[in-house]
C-alpha cells in the first residue's frame, strides 16, 4: 500500500510542477512510471492522468485551453474546451502518445466568442 501511495503522490506532484522545473518533471514521471505500474492500475491511471496534463500545460497551442483529463483502466477522457480546432486536434494526439494510454475518448470542444 505504500508504494501505491508513494507513486500516486509522486505522479500528482509531477502535474503542478511545470515552467522552470518543467525538465525535473518529465524525468520524474518517466522514473515513477515502472512503480505506478507495479503497485496497480488505480495507481498506473493516476500516473497517466499526472503526465497527459503536464503535457498539455506545457505546449504553448494550448495555453488558452480549459481541459479536464480523467483516466480508468488506461482510457483517457478528454472534456472541457480549445481555442481552435487544431488545439483540440494536438489536445488528443498528446494524450494518445502518452505512456500507457491505450486509447482516448475526446469530448473537446471548440470555444465560441
Amino acid at each position: 500500500m505504500s508504494l501505491m501511495h508513494d507513486a500516486v503522490s509522486v505522479a500528482k506532484n509531477a502535474a503542478v510542477a511545470v515552467g522552470d522545473t518543467a525538465s525535473s518533471v518529465t524525468e520524474a514521471a518517466a522514473n515513477t512510471y515502472e512503480a505506478a505500474a507495479t503497485a496497480g492500475s488505480v495507481t498506473l491511471d493516476a500516473w497517466i492522468t499526472a503526465r497527459v496534463k503536464t503535457r498539455l500545460v506545457r505546449h504553448a497551442l494550448l495555453q488558452d485551453s480549459d481541459i479536464t483529463v480523467v483516466t480508468s483502466d488506461r482510457v483517457v477522457t478528454l472534456t472541457g474546451t480549445t481555442a481552435s480546432s487544431p488545439a483540440m486536434l494536438k489536445a488528443a494526439a498528446i494524450a494518445r502518445g502518452t505512456r500507457g494510454v491505450e486509447r482516448i475518448v475526446n469530448y473537446l470542444g471548440v470555444k465560441t466568442a
